[in-house]
C-alpha cells in the first residue's frame, strides 16, 4: 500500500494526474468505461509485461486521481486483474506451473501439449 500511495501522491503533486484525467473526460466521463480502460486494458498490459500485482499498484492509485472511492478503486482493479494474472509477466505463472506438469506426467495416452491447449482455454 506504501507504494500506491507513494505513486498517487508523486502524479498528484507533479501534475501528471491532471493531465491522465484531461485526458480521461475528452474520452468519456462514464466511469464504467474508464475502469475498463484503466483496469481491463492498461492492467492487463502491465500484468504481462511485468506481472505481480503491479497493475494494482499502478491502475488503483489512477482511479483514485479520477474521483473512485479508494475502496472501489482497489475492488475494480483486482476484479479485472483477474484474467491476466495466470498468464502475467511474459506468462511465468502459467508456463512455470505448466512445465513441473509435464515432468510429472506419466499417463499412457496424454499428449502434453493437448492438454496445456485444453488448460489455457480453460483458464482464459
Amino acid at each position: 500500500m506504501f507504494g500506491a500511495i507513494l505513486i498517487l501522491n508523486t502524479i498528484k503533486l507533479s501534475g501528471v494526474m491532471a493531465t491522465i484525467n484531461n485526458g480521461f473526460k475528452g474520452i468519456t466521463t462514464d466511469r464504467r468505461v474508464q475502469a475498463i480502460i484503466i483496469c481491463s486494458m492498461f492492467g492487463g498490459f502491465i500484468e504481462g509485461a511485468a506481472g505481480f500485482v503491479t497493475p494494482a499498484a499502478l491502475a488503483g492509485p489512477l482511479l483514485v486521481g479520477l474521483g473512485f472511492p479508494p475502496l472501489a478503486a482497489a475492488l475494480v482493479v483486482l476484479i479485472f486483474n483477474t484474467v491476466p494474472v495466470p498468464f502475467g509477466a511474459v506468462g511465468t505463472p502459467f508456463f512455470g506451473g505448466m512445465s513441473t506438469l509435464e515432468a510429472n506426467t506419466e499417463a499412457p495416452g496424454v499428449d502434453p501439449e493437448t492438454f496445456m491447449m485444453a488448460l489455457t482455454k480453460s483458464i482464459a
